[in-house]
Formats: structure tokens, sequence, C-alpha cells
């Protein structure tokens, strides 16, 4: 389901009278891809995707009115395996592994892949490693961190119900932040901003917590 965004237009009437639809679209829109860029919330699994012998590269397809940001998670399973044999790829960073390894391991070979990386300018193709020698029908569950398309006219219901005040704050940041019109305040701008961004750094936790009490650690430092 999805919420139109002329939806907050209670939240932004009211400080700015009269601000023509399309201003207010177009704010509201920016400030709901910002929330999704900086919190990650918005995952959805792909259609599972059918593992080729010998094949490296899979393309990703963006769900309607989203654009992927980055991958969240990539389970493979061997092909006939059910559900519940489904194994974590690990993540790498295609910098990091030149690096650390020589430049033939995107190269090699397995039965099964057992990561996965992605290029920083293409988030929508996902790269296996080991190259997998063995085909798996549905093998491949990607999940995605997606953010509002550019051109969308509506946004994901979760962020409506959940997220209305925070995405309220954001519009109104970029809206009076906008020189040259008749509602622009720089000092409101700023202020807005300040618990925007506040905002969008309390609802990163729910990326660890998962809408639960689970209580957040964070993880001491070694000294040199």
């Amino acid at each position: 389901m999805a919420t139109a965004l002329s939806a907050w237009e209670v939240e932004i009437l009211p400080d700015i009278p009269n601000l023509p639809r399309p201003a207010l679209e177009n704010a509201v829109r920016n400030a709901c891809i910002e929330f999704c860029e900086r919190t990650l919330l918005w995952t959805e699994d792909l259609t599972r995707i059918t593992v080729a012998a010998d094949t490296r590269e899979y393309d990703l397809t963006e769900p309607s009115g989203a654009t992927i940001i980055c991958i969240d998670d990539v389970k493979y399973k061997q092909n006939g395996q059910d559900d519940s044999q489904f194994v974590t790829l690990d993540p790498v960073s295609e910098n990091q592994r030149n690096l650390q390894d020589s430049g033939s391991w995107k190269y090699r070979e397995s039965t099964n892949p057992s990561g996965y990386y992605a290029l920083p300018d293409n988030p929508t193709e996902i790269l296996l490693y080991n190259i997998p020698t063995v085909a798996s029908t549905s093998g491949l569950l990607v999940k995605v961190c997606l953010r509002p398309a550019r051109d969308c006219t509506t946004v994901q219901d979760f962020i409506y119900k959940s997220h209305f005040k925070t995405i309220g704050l954001g519009t109104k940041a970029d809206l009076f932040a906008r020189k040259g019109q008749k509602w622009f305040d720089a000092k409101t701008a700023l202020g807005f901003e300040a618990r925007f961004n506040n905002a969008c750094d309390n609802a990163m936790l729910l990326k660890v917590t998962g809408g639960t009490k689970r209580e957040t650690r964070v993880q001491m430092r070694e000294f040199i």
C-alpha cells in the first residue's frame, strides 16, 4: 500500500499557507528520499533469482516507484533445497578484497558461492564469488534497501504511519531554505534541519532493534 505525497498538507500548510501543491509534493518527496537514504529502513526481498552455472553477474529489478540504494542481505541455497536451507552470503568490498587477496579472487570457482559484492556505481547488479559452477533454480534471495523514485507521487505507508512528523520536519527544512521564495527563512530552515537530523538518527535505531525492546550496544574499540 502507498500514501500520496499530498497527505502531508495538514502538517505543512499551517506553517506555509498557500503553498503550491507541486512545491509541497517536491519537498515531501525530497524529505522521504533523504530519510530512506539515511536510515535504510525501507527494505524488500526481490523476486528470487535463478543462478546459472559459471555466471558471476546478476541484474536486480527495482520495484515500481523505488530506487535501490544498496544491498541489505543475500541468501543462497543449492538447487532443490527448501527455504530452511538458505545460507547467508558474506558481503565484501571489491576494493578491500583486492587489497587483501591476489587479483584472481573474482575469477575463482566453486560449487556454491560464499559471498557477494556490488559496484558503487551500479547497485542494481550483484556479483557472486566464488563463481558457482552449479545452477540453482530460484536459489538467490536478495534483500535491498530502497528509496522513493525521483518521479514518485506516493510513498510506502510505513513512512506515513510511523514517520509522519519526521518527514514533516525534513519538508519544512527544505522549503524554508529555498532562497527567492516569499517564505524563505534561513534560521527557521536550520532549526527544522537539526530536528530532522536528530529524528533520522533515532529512526536508524530501528534497523538494529527491529521494532523490539532489544538493547543497542556499541562494541568498545580496542586500544592501540
